[in-house]
């Protein structure tokens, strides 16, 4: 299943369409003149949410995911929808940094650097389906686009 707009990329979650993602977000965040100094950690975070679904929401099995990137007058918004196992990255104890490397637990570092990164991460389940959305705040005024992309 693919199917693309102008401001939404739906895909088989697999490795294989990890790079048409992460395209589709730069494209999108380009297109809405986000500022690299705040598009760099919108990247990271979309890399580390895109990644943790294709590794553990099917649990092996083929799923979907969908990207929509929105843009408002003060910032971008990215949500992605899956219908995988239910998880809330929100509610997820941050992991540790304080502790010695060698001496944490494995798991849950890139959430807490998603929420360290984002200026919000919001996080539902409805309909089968686990929807997170992260909001960054931009510097400057970015476009905000309408979905005809004017």
């Amino acid at each position: 299943m693919e199917e693309f707009s102008d401001q939404q990329i739906t895909l088989k979650a697999t490795q294989d369409n990890y790079e048409r993602f992460m395209a589709f977000i730069t494209s999108q965040l380009l297109r809405g003149e986000t500022p690299a100094s705040d598009r760099t950690p919108i990247l990271i975070a979309c890399e580390e949410l895109i990644v943790n679904v294709m590794q553990f929401a099917y649990g092996g099995d083929d799923g979907i995911l969908s990207v929509a990137v929105e843009h408002t007058p003060h910032g971008v918004s990215i949500t992605l929808v899956d219908n995988g196992i239910p998880f809330n990255l929100v509610e997820r104890v941050d992991a540790d940094v304080s502790v010695p490397l060698h001496e944490r637990q494995s798991g849950g570092l890139g959430i807490f650097i998603v929420k360290n990164l984002m200026d919000e991460v919001k996080y539902e389940y409805r309909d089968n389906r686990n929807i997170v959305r992260i909001t960054k705040r931009v510097s400057g005024s970015p476009r905000a686009l309408s979905p005809e992309g004017s």
